[in-house]
């Protein structure tokens, strides 16, 4: 009855009954008078236990559930279920994940990342080569690494970040930045330059634009409870309505029950459930589309009650959209591949002039293949094997107006599901640019990128990011009334004298500058904090001292006559000189900087 369309065959075992019938010899006689009851009693439990067994097969097998569905329903039937039970799925997954994230949110998320570059001899003769000063080589000498490190932290309302620069493994500057989550005020510092805070309210900032405050009002309240604006349940509730209404009001769906297709170097047979678009379905389903939003709570409460949004403006802009449907004049065939388990493999989407934009994967076996294209020529195929413990290697190819870019990878397995860290070789190949090799690498508490750096055969040295997630604690905020606030009203009159002194500009400078490598690093830091605080960049700006006779212009300082300037006669008579390129050839010195060889 059941017509096998998977490569990998579907059998039914046979339901086997027990000896549970049988006395303790094995064999019961069966006497006339018993013999009524006996076999009523034994085709009442055979009757049952082949009535279970097929529906524990039904149950278990989504590959017969998907053909008794595919030959009973009517084709618009059949379709609505199919995409009824794979958003099901999706929308369950995508609000699991979306539930992890809340928990993980509220119980705190930290992150760690770093950038760390290690400058080989080569790179080091080249930078030389094109600064030549014996200032600038030592400096260049120097180095063999730098380091970028960020670390957060965000708990309970606050949130804590710190960004620092190494040379060396010595921290040259680092970057203190804290905020109150519930105020939404900001403190920042640099710890090697003053321990005192500089205070910034963002509150006060942001209430002169009434805009800005709904967008802040929205974005304390996701911060201190995400689930009042969207829920994990709300988001699986609008998945599953907003993909129903196409899936429920589609009509004169073509099934063809069996399409044999080659993606790759594989075969397929998938059911293909085709759909012509029209102008007029299109239109029917953009007003459905509008009126669920219309009328959707969900999207309401984000969109009116919180974001502020007018509800004029948001049936105003649905109408549009309508409207803009309405324009079109041509039909759109709409095809969904589905494999035998009633899984959707694939889309493919074809205007009337026979633009098509597919995506679509298959397996046969360990082999793995898709292909997807988009419209202006763009086109990728992905070729892939999986061994038993979920490792996978292949290629794929992208081709984008033209120019081709190939990525290979070998041995990639995800090692940590929650955060996605990952393990193998990612090599990008694309035309006219040097091959890109990533090593990733994961022990499964971080993630490790490693790339060297070849171009033209040289090595330029190796790049190290690590990325981490940790558990996050609550941030230490400081106390504003003993910061630098720094606010709307009093802006106009900040000195930085007020906040940190000359002194320690000048030691921060020379800390520096001495790791850095510079040899006069005290005199060049004075110098510096000098003209910082001497040369009027840290003094305030007052407009009000100057007063109008300070440029007070009269008539007398600009009398220009018409004596000043008379262009008439043989003043300027253009026809009296000879502008040659002799006359104005202007020697330009050379500025161009020394060649930088790469061999």
């Amino acid at each position: 009855m059941f017509e096998n369309q998977n490569n990998n065959n579907v059998q039914f075992e046979n339901q086997q009954l027990g000896n549970g019938f049988y006395g303790d010899s094995g064999v019961e006689t069966i006497t006339p008078k018993k013999k009524g009851k006996k076999i009523a009693v034994i085709s009442g439990i055979t009757a049952a236990a082949l009535a279970g067994g097929c529906a524990t097969a039904y149950a278990v097998s989504d590959t017969v559930k998907n053909q008794v569905k595919l030959r009973t329903m009517k084709p618009e039937k059949y379709y609505a279920w199919v995409y009824e039970n794979n958003t099901s799925e999706i929308s369950k997954n995508i609000s699991s994940r979306y539930a992890q994230q809340l928990d993980r949110y509220k119980d705190g998320i930290g992150v760690n990342y770093s950038i760390n570059y290690e400058m080989p001899d080569s790179v080091k003769s080249q930078l030389k080569e094109a600064a030549g000063d014996e200032e600038l080589n030592s400096i260049i000498d120097n180095i063999k690494k730098i380091s970028l490190d960020m670390s957060g932290s965000m708990k309970d309302g606050t949130a804590g970040y710190n960004i620092g620069a190494s040379l060396n493994g010595d921290k040259l500057a680092s970057i203190d930045y804290d905020i109150d989550l519930d105020t939404f005020d900001i403190f920042v510092r640099c710890p090697e330059l003053t321990e005192k805070w500089a205070a910034l309210d963002m509150g006060d900032q942001i209430a002169y634009n009434e805009d800005a405050e709904k967008m802040l009002d929205f974005y304390k309240e996701f911060l201190s409870d995400p689930e009042s604006v969207l829920s994990a349940s709300d988001l699986e509730t609008e998945i599953n309505k907003y993909v129903s209404i196409w899936s429920d009001n589609t009509k004169d769906v073509k099934i063809e029950k069996k399409e044999t297709l080659n993606i790759g170097d594989i075969t397929v047979d998938y059911t293909v459930a085709e759909v012509k678009v029209t102008p007029e379905m299109a239109k029917d389903m953009a007003e459905k589309y509008s009126e669920a939003v219309k009328n959707d709570e969900i999207i309401r409460n984000i969109w009116v009650n919180k974001l502020g949004m007018d509800e004029s403006e948001l049936n105003s802009q649905l109408d549009d959209f309508v409207s803009e449907v309405n324009t079109s004049d041509s039909d759109v065939t709409f095809k969904t591949y589905i494999d035998p388990t009633g899984t959707i493999r694939g889309i493919s989407i074809i205007d009337s002039d026979g633009e098509e934009a597919k995506a679509i994967i298959g397996k046969e076996d360990t082999k793995i293949r898709g292909e997807f294209s988009i419209v202006n020529d763009c086109k990728a195929t992905l070729t892939a094997d999986e061994t038993a413990d979920k490792t996978y290697s292949g290629t794929l190819d992208v081709d984008a107006d033209g120019e081709t870019v190939k990525i290979d990878f070998d041995g990639l397995k995800v090692v940590n599901e929650t955060n996605g860290y990952t393990e193998g070789t990612v090599k990008i190949t694309a035309e006219e640019s040097d091959v890109i090799v990533l090593n990733l690498s994961s022990n499964g508490k971080s993630q490790d990128i490693d790339y060297d750096i070849n171009i033209d055969g040289t090595n330029y040295g190796k790049l190290n990011i690590n990325i981490a997630e940790t558990k996050g604690e609550a941030a230490s905020l400081p106390s504003k009334s003993d910061a630098f606030v720094i606010s709307q009203d009093n802006m106009q009159d900040l000195k930085l004298e007020d906040y940190v002194s000359q002194s320690e500009v000048e030691s921060f400078l020379n800390d520096i500058f001495t790791k850095v490598g510079i040899k006069d690093a005290g005199e060049a830091s004075k110098s510096i904090a000098d003209s910082i605080y001497n040369g009027g960049l840290a003094g305030s700006t007052d407009y009000e001292s100057y007063d109008d006779s300070d440029y007070e212009w009269d008539e007398e300082d600009y009398d220009w006559d018409d004596a000043d300037f008379d262009w008439e006669g043989e003043d300027y008579d253009w026809d009296d000189y000879d502008f040659s390129e002799e006359d104005f050839s202007i020697e330009i010195p050379d500025t161009t900087m020394p060649e930088i060889k790469i061999s």
